[in-house]
């Protein structure tokens, strides 16, 4: 949670909870259980050569297997997390799995095909706060704290090609059979928001020149899109950091020549109501992150571990703390309270 009762809602908190809200719910995986991570071939699912031929070509690959049950009705609302993504009982193949293995499956799958996905929700959710609403936004910059405050709906949209991804990635669901593929392409559309601190101008300017870069979908990358100093969920910092990291999701990109956009126009309707859900949830939330501190690690609801320095940012455990500490040790205000 925040630091501090400021004015301005904070960024990197929202993403927080926005990025739980909507991993934890995801309907492509709703209740899934992993049965299967393979890098060659799976042994517990047919795949077909004339289906997915890609998936037989690359060499440089990672495959999930996953099974669909509905829960009794008095689990169904039970969140879908890293601790209980996997079948029960375990199955042989995944017994070895370390949590920290887990964690980045269950995000690494959840943020497949997510950047437009995540741009939307950000939408969705200040639209439910007033146009005066101003933003927080916190980064580490040269190993060292950055601040800066804008209006929330001062934000850009980047969107640009990445060129021959360097990771395939392939997600089957079953029953049905549903399967998602990503980075099997010649090039892959990525999108990511940015931000420029009131000081340097309008964040509207057609300028690729940001303070801030977010990609809240960066973890579809696995290790490679983990946030600062390769502990965090997502991904902001800025610019220049952005495009160096760029270089580990694929060989090129145009990212200098970004596409710049202000609101996506056209969202997923498809996936509308279910965004919109998500958005009140985390707004929910939010405003009542003082009564029900949420994870600065994860964004779970009701942390229980306090920071024992600043006494106002809460974790689920140790493991998430020590995550987040690389982070949160540059914003952390002792307190003697």
């Amino acid at each position: 949670m925040s630091l501090e009762d400021n004015t301005a809602v904070d960024l990197y908190d929202i993403v927080l909870l926005l990025n739980y809200e909507r991993a934890t719910t995801d309907p492509r995986f709703r209740h899934a259980k992993l049965r299967e991570v393979t890098k060659t071939d799976f042994t517990t699912f047919l795949v077909l050569r004339e289906r997915l031929p890609v998936w037989f070509l690359r060499s440089n690959k990672i495959g999930w297997a996953f099974d669909t049950k509905t829960p009794p009705a008095s689990r169904r609302d039970e969140p879908d997390l890293p601790s209980n993504m996997v079948l029960i009982p375990t199955p042989d193949l995944l017994r070895s799995l370390t949590p920290k293995e887990l964690e980045t499956y269950f995000w690494q799958v959840r943020c497949h095909d997510g950047c437009f996905t995540a741009i939307c929700l950000v939408q969705e959710f200040f639209d439910l706060f007033p146009k005066t609403t101003r933003l927080q936004v916190r980064l580490v910059q040269n190993n060292k704290p950055k601040v800066f405050d804008v209006l929330a709906d001062n934000r850009v949209i980047l969107e640009f090609e990445l060129v021959d991804p360097n990771l395939l990635t392939l997600s089957i669901v079953a029953p049905g059979g549903m399967s998602h593929i990503g980075g099997g392409q010649d090039s892959m559309p990525h999108s990511v928001l940015g931000f420029r601190s009131e000081q340097e101008g309008d964040a509207h300017d057609q300028t690729p020149d940001f303070d801030a870069i977010l990609d809240m979908s960066s973890l579809q990358f696995g290790d490679a899109g983990r946030g600062f100093r390769g502990k965090g969920l997502f991904v902001l910092e800025p610019e220049k950091d952005y495009a160096a990291r760029l270089k580990t999701f694929a060989k090129g990109n145009d990212f200098v020549d970004a596409q710049l956009s202000l609101r996506i126009r056209n969202p997923l309707t498809d996936q509308k109501a279910w965004l919109q859900d998500v958005a009140v949830r985390a707004k929910a939330r939010w405003e009542r992150r003082h009564e029900n501190p949420f994870c600065g690690y994860c964004g779970a609801p009701k942390a229980s571990k306090r920071c024992a320095l600043c006494k106002s940012t809460y974790y689920c455990d140790e493991a998430h703390q020590s995550g987040a500490w690389s982070f949160h040790k540059h914003f952390c205000k002792p307190t003697t309270q």
